[in-house]
């Protein structure tokens, strides 16, 4: 009998990457613990799902709550294979569980934000500290992105080779290999998970440039304002008849408001699972958002970065093209 499955999405890179990995009765069998992440139309496509609404925000209430009430608020996490993102840490704690990458090299990406800084200065702590903080946190806090050692298997779309994931067993998965030899019932229930139409590709392939929006508003880099502005700059350059706009899922403005002439994709998907499926454009439009090489190296990218907003660019992830480019040779072995 096969064990119970436990999906922690937190982004909806994730999900797909889990949908795409696991069989059509796996996916109707897992229970799914939603966050705001992941859209309530989406949601609500799956069986077995738990929406993680967590009123508390202090982290000693939350290692309280966990250490007393964990075993029988979450107890269907015990004797089951946890898959997903490892920052529910209060929930997570006690339980081992194999990581779903949250993008393509999301190590060497992780490597350039705070939240990595936080991680090495713990583990130059010493001994003792250490081990009063796994008691009162668990194994999981200050130790994201598999670098817990509850963490037993990694899933990446590429090879990562990271001193702080040896031990751990890795799985490399061809993401477009999975769809192609997936079952027609198990392509068409991912379609239908993201509301996706035969009429809704024949739509997007009818656009030559698409412009990948970011959440930089969301993530108060900038003012909602001052991103509509960004956008209606960049948005100058092209004809809007060759328009398609794709927000990014965690970008929540209404763009069909302020561009009525140009089409906008009013999907939630991952950009990379659209290229999976055989979308090309001539011209990917972004900012900064690296998903504009889902589309290969073939395809003509404008890259606007620094120069749209002088402070649009903050924390992790990646600063220029080059850049960019650079990460998707190395995830294709290229040199």
């Amino acid at each position: 009998m096969e064990r119970k499955r436990v999906c922690f999405p937190g982004s909806l890179y994730v999900l797909t990457f889990y949908l795409l990995m696991s069989s059509e009765d796996q996916i109707l069998n897992t229970l799914y613990y939603f966050d705001k992440n992941i859209p309530e139309s989406i949601r609500n496509k799956f069986p077995k799902v738990r929406y993680l609404n967590e009123p508390i925000s202090n982290r000693w209430l939350l290692a309280i709550k966990s250490k007393l009430t964990s075993w029988f608020i979450y107890k269907e996490l015990f004797g089951a294979d946890i898959y997903g993102l490892d920052f529910k840490w209060d929930i997570l704690r006690g339980h081992k569980m194999s990581y779903i990458e949250d993008a393509p090299l999301i190590f060497d990406i992780w490597e350039t934000c705070p939240m990595y800084n936080a991680y090495v200065r713990l583990e130059h702590e010493n001994l003792l500290k250490k081990h009063i903080r796994r008691f009162i946190f668990g194994g999981y806090y200050g130790y994201p992105v598999a670098t817990s050692n509850m963490v037993s298997d990694v899933y990446t779309s590429s090879l990562a080779d990271k001193d702080y994931l040896q031990g751990k067993k890795q799985h490399i998965i061809d993401l477009s290999k999975e769809w192609t030899r997936s079952s027609l019932e198990k392509k068409q229930l991912i379609l239908s998970i993201f509301d996706i139409s035969p009429d809704l590709l024949e739509k997007m392939k009818a656009k030559k440039i698409v412009l990948l929006t970011q959440a930089f508003s969301a993530d108060h880099f900038v003012t909602e304002e001052e991103q509509v502005d960004i956008y209606r700059k960049i948005l100058s350059n092209y004809n809007p008849n060759d328009v398609i706009i794709k927000p990014h899922p965690r970008d929540k403005i209404d763009y069909k408001k302020f561009f009525p002439t140009i089409t906008c994709f009013d999907k939630v998907v991952a950009m990379q699972f659209l290229a999976i499926l055989g979308i090309k454009f001539e011209r990917v439009v972004t900012v900064s958002s690296s998903s504009a090489l889902s589309f290969g190296l073939g395809v003509q990218i404008d890259w606007y970065g620094y120069k749209v907003h002088p402070g649009i660019l903050k924390g992790e992830g990646i600063r220029t093209l080059e850049d960019a480019k650079k990460n998707y040779m190395k995830a294709h072995g290229k040199k």
